[in-house]
């Protein structure tokens, strides 16, 4: 019994000295909390969206196979682009019959003018780099864009693809060779560059160059009863 009560005893005065210990060791009013930082990859859904809005996001616009911008427009519903002359010609987007100049082009929250025409040529943005198209028939739902674009029937979006770079690398690159009749050539080269931290680059170009001597007939006087050559069409190279 002397023992247990001496053991006892021993217990009690330890308790009682760590006790006060603990209590010093922790913060009586004020607790501080490690800092959160949440991010979040910028996009728009359709199914938030008041007014009628259709998207593609990058995988579905390579699925397409389309070799313009706007060969990837036409598949929107409701879209009408006017096509001047093939390969380097005028492309103007009409969104339900309204014409070209109710149709604003925002790329990257900068609105695109062209005070030469008033149409917009959608055929020479480059489409490697593209990482969503979208189009909004109606007031768009984002109120953080320029004026311009509130007063526009419709509206397409054009948004660049953000560098991407893989863990433990700096630099990530693609190229791309399209080719095709009349003497088209298309090489593509686009870079990401991680510089630190927080800071990346993105760098893109490309370059597009076409004859456009596709052959054709020529009829003098009525067809079928005349006499008629087969011609080349001239003047028709694009190189940019």
């Amino acid at each position: 019994m002397n023992v247990l009560k001496r053991n006892a005893v021993i217990v009690a005065a330890l308790y009682a000295v760590t006790t006060p210990l603990l209590a010093q060791t922790s913060l009586d009013s004020l607790q501080h909390l490690p800092e959160v930082v949440v991010t979040e990859r910028y996009g728009d859904r359709e199914i938030r969206s008041s007014a009628p809005m259709r998207i593609l996001l990058r995988k579905s616009i390579r699925n397409l196979n389309a070799l313009q911008l706007s060969d990837v427009v036409k598949h929107f519903p409701g879209v009408t682009v006017k096509d001047f002359g093939g390969i380097g010609g005028l492309k103007a987007v009409s969104v339900r019959s309204l014409g070209a100049s109710h149709t604003a082009v925002n790329y990257n929250g900068f609105t695109i003018n062209d005070i030469q025409t008033g149409q917009i040529d959608i055929g020479r943005f480059a489409l490697d780099n593209v990482d969503m198209i979208s189009l909004n028939s109606g007031q768009s739902d984002n109120i953080f864009q320029p004026a311009r674009l509130f007063a526009s029937a419709s509206v397409l979006n054009i948004q660049s693809a953000a560098p991407q770079v893989g863990p433990g690398k700096k630099v990530n690159g693609r190229a791309s060779l399209k080719a095709g009749s009349f003497g088209m050539f298309n090489p593509a080269v686009s870079t990401n560059l991680k510089l630190n931290e927080k800071l990346s680059a993105s760098l893109s170009g490309e370059w597009l160059s076409a004859n456009g001597e596709y052959p054709y007939i020529l009829h003098y006087g009525e067809a079928g009863r005349d006499s008629s050559s087969v011609e080349k069409r001239e003047n028709t190279d694009v190189k940019n």
